[in-house]
């Protein structure tokens, strides 16, 4: 995926708007359950197999940043939980090796929408 210089500049104001929000560092589980509920945002650093992605405790209004690290093997299967209702860009989860993968989303009314940046370096 290609971005632009304004692509980027909103992902950079969003991210330095969120750097002031504390993050939780987690370790890979292949059913891997985040619980929102304290406004934390999210970094596994190093994807090892297969995933299926779920989110508690979010209420109305609340957003975050989760970010998916993949090991130098990838090859993934990525599987979010149903509470990811409404997809807002066309970005997917890769799986490619050394793919850094940001799932940004916000929690309105009964719908979870997200989208979904990644670097591939």
């Amino acid at each position: 995926m290609n971005f632009t210089t304004d692509d980027l500049e909103k992902i950079y104001s969003y991210i330095k708007y969120k750097s002031k929000v504390k993050y939780t560092i987690v370790t890979y589980t292949k059913h891997l359950t985040l619980d929102v509920q304290n406004g934390d945002d999210f970094i596994c650093r190093s994807i090892k197999g297969d995933c299926n992605l779920n989110i508690v405790n979010a209420n109305d209004g609340d957003d975050g940043v989760i970010e998916l690290k993949i090991d130098d093997t990838g090859g993934y299967t990525f599987t979010l939980g149903p509470m990811f209702t409404k997809r807002m860009s066309p970005g997917i989860l890769s799986s490619a090796p050394g793919a850094d993968n940001f799932l940004f989303w916000r929690k309105v009314y009964n719908d979870i929408l997200y989208w979904i940046e990644t670097v591939i370096e």
